[in-house]
Protein backbone atom coordinates (compact mmCIF):
# COMPACT_ATOMS: atom_id res chain seq x y z
CA UNK A 1 0.00 0.00 0.00
CA UNK A 2 3.01 2.56 0.85
CA UNK A 3 4.72 1.66 -2.38
CA UNK A 4 1.64 2.31 -4.33
CA UNK A 5 0.60 5.33 -2.49
CA UNK A 6 4.95 6.59 -3.04
CA UNK A 7 4.29 5.83 -6.96
CA UNK A 8 0.94 7.86 -6.96
CA UNK A 9 2.21 10.94 -5.50
CA UNK A 10 5.61 10.77 -7.75
CA UNK A 11 3.49 10.61 -10.93
CA UNK A 12 1.33 13.45 -9.37
CA UNK A 13 4.62 15.66 -9.06
CA UNK A 14 5.87 14.66 -12.40
CA UNK A 15 2.48 15.56 -14.23
CA UNK A 16 1.74 18.70 -12.61
CA UNK A 17 4.25 20.84 -13.95
CA UNK A 18 5.89 21.99 -11.01
CA UNK A 19 9.36 23.45 -11.30
CA UNK A 20 12.49 21.97 -8.87
CA UNK A 21 13.48 25.98 -8.63
CA UNK A 22 10.77 28.28 -10.14
CA UNK A 23 13.61 31.59 -9.72
CA UNK A 24 15.98 29.50 -11.91
CA UNK A 25 13.68 30.02 -15.46
CA UNK A 26 13.80 34.34 -14.07
CA UNK A 27 17.76 34.00 -13.14
CA UNK A 28 17.58 32.65 -16.68
CA UNK A 29 16.02 35.63 -18.13
CA UNK A 30 18.03 37.77 -16.19
CA UNK A 31 21.85 36.46 -16.96
CA UNK A 32 20.53 36.34 -20.83
CA UNK A 33 19.99 39.99 -20.86
CA UNK A 34 24.35 40.16 -20.73
CA UNK A 35 25.64 42.33 -23.41
CA UNK A 36 22.61 42.97 -24.69
CA UNK A 37 21.74 47.00 -25.60
CA UNK A 38 19.33 49.28 -24.56
CA UNK A 39 19.39 53.10 -26.47
CA UNK A 40 18.03 56.29 -25.66
CA UNK A 41 17.71 56.16 -21.62
CA UNK A 42 17.63 58.36 -19.19
CA UNK A 43 18.50 58.21 -15.52
CA UNK A 44 20.94 59.96 -12.87
CA UNK A 45 24.36 59.73 -12.29
CA UNK A 46 26.39 59.62 -8.85
CA UNK A 47 29.80 58.66 -8.06
CA UNK A 48 29.90 55.76 -5.72
CA UNK A 49 30.07 56.15 -2.17
CA UNK A 50 32.58 53.75 -2.19
CA UNK A 51 36.04 55.13 -3.90
CA UNK A 52 38.96 53.22 -3.60
CA UNK A 53 41.16 55.13 -5.88
CA UNK A 54 40.14 58.66 -6.24
CA UNK A 55 42.35 58.30 -9.88
CA UNK A 56 40.03 55.57 -11.60
CA UNK A 57 36.53 57.12 -9.99
CA UNK A 58 33.54 54.73 -9.85
CA UNK A 59 29.74 55.67 -10.66
CA UNK A 60 26.14 54.29 -9.92
CA UNK A 61 23.45 55.20 -12.21
CA UNK A 62 19.82 55.11 -11.65
CA UNK A 63 17.40 54.07 -14.06
CA UNK A 64 13.78 54.11 -13.43
CA UNK A 65 14.55 53.99 -9.73
CA UNK A 66 17.15 51.09 -9.92
CA UNK A 67 20.30 51.98 -8.78
CA UNK A 68 23.40 49.55 -11.07
CA UNK A 69 27.25 50.31 -11.09
CA UNK A 70 28.15 51.99 -14.60
CA UNK A 71 31.31 51.99 -15.94
CA UNK A 72 31.93 55.19 -18.01
CA UNK A 73 32.86 54.27 -22.29
CA UNK A 74 32.52 57.40 -23.42
CA UNK A 75 35.93 58.96 -23.38
CA UNK A 76 37.58 61.68 -20.50
CA UNK A 77 35.52 64.44 -21.22
CA UNK A 78 32.87 62.40 -19.75
CA UNK A 79 34.74 60.95 -17.33
CA UNK A 80 35.56 64.81 -16.41
CA UNK A 81 32.24 66.03 -16.15
CA UNK A 82 30.93 62.56 -14.56
CA UNK A 83 33.52 63.66 -11.42
CA UNK A 84 31.68 66.41 -10.46
CA UNK A 85 28.77 64.57 -10.41
CA UNK A 86 27.87 64.10 -6.10
CA UNK A 87 28.57 61.21 -4.35
CA UNK A 88 25.65 58.68 -3.32
CA UNK A 89 24.14 58.58 -0.18
CA UNK A 90 23.32 55.23 0.34
CA UNK A 91 21.52 56.15 3.56
CA UNK A 92 18.78 58.44 2.43
CA UNK A 93 19.32 58.86 -1.52
CA UNK A 94 16.66 60.61 -3.18
CA UNK A 95 18.05 59.68 -7.31
CA UNK A 96 16.80 62.69 -8.85
CA UNK A 97 19.69 64.73 -6.77
CA UNK A 98 22.47 63.48 -9.55
CA UNK A 99 23.20 64.34 -12.29
CA UNK A 100 20.62 63.94 -15.12
CA UNK A 101 21.65 62.30 -17.94
CA UNK A 102 20.76 60.72 -21.37
CA UNK A 103 22.41 57.74 -22.62
CA UNK A 104 22.91 53.96 -24.52
CA UNK A 105 23.61 51.56 -22.13
CA UNK A 106 25.00 47.70 -22.15
CA UNK A 107 23.96 45.49 -19.70
CA UNK A 108 26.58 43.53 -17.90
CA UNK A 109 24.89 40.59 -16.17
CA UNK A 110 27.07 38.48 -13.82
CA UNK A 111 25.67 35.21 -12.46
CA UNK A 112 27.46 34.32 -9.74
CA UNK A 113 25.58 30.79 -8.85
CA UNK A 114 22.11 31.99 -7.37
CA UNK A 115 23.09 35.48 -6.86
CA UNK A 116 22.72 37.41 -9.95
CA UNK A 117 24.58 41.32 -10.41
CA UNK A 118 23.24 43.84 -12.97
CA UNK A 119 25.25 46.32 -14.19
CA UNK A 120 25.42 49.18 -17.26
CA UNK A 121 28.42 50.53 -19.78
CA UNK A 122 26.96 53.56 -20.79
CA UNK A 123 28.28 56.04 -23.58
CA UNK A 124 26.82 58.26 -25.90
CA UNK A 125 26.51 60.07 -22.30
CA UNK A 126 25.09 63.73 -22.70
CA UNK A 127 24.52 65.83 -19.39
CA UNK A 128 21.26 67.48 -19.06
CA UNK A 129 22.25 69.93 -16.80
Amino acid sequence: MKTIFASALALMIATSGVSADPAGELLDQVTALNNSEITNQSGFLFQSWLQMDEDNLRFVLYLDGRKYNAILDDGRGTSQRAASCKKENVFDEDPSTGCPVSFDAEYLVEDKGGTIEVGLKIWNVTFQD
